[in-house]
């Protein structure tokens, strides 16, 4: 085996991982959309036919969707306010080759 060995300037830079902001914006737009629609859940079924469980599935759904987005967006946000502390620094890349052949 023969190992080669360089040492390379590269950029390093933080950035926020989409998937868990928009997701805790689900979560949180669900639990909101839950807590603000607790006093219908008590009511009766005045809402002109709908039953107030799909009444109440819609509006979780509805506020996940938005909560998701918000996420979405605050995560672009600190993006580009991360994108503005960006550091160079030393990598040293091995690569290793092995010469012998297996049949």
């Amino acid at each position: 085996m023969s190992e080669k060995s360089s040492i390379e300037t590269v950029t390093v830079r933080r950035s926020p991982k989409y998937r868990r902001f928009f997701l805790f914006g689900v979560a949180l737009g669900a639990i909101v959309a839950l807590i603000s629609a607790t006093p219908l859940i008590g009511m009766p079924n005045s809402t002109g036919g709908v039953p107030v469980y799909q009444l109440v599935g819609f509006f979780v759904l509805f506020t996940g969707a938005v909560g998701g987005l918000i996420g979405l967006g605050s995560a672009l946000i600190l993006d580009v306010m991360l994108r503005r502390s960006v550091r160079l620094a030393e990598a040293k890349r091995t690569t290793t080759t092995d010469s012998t052949t297996t049949k």
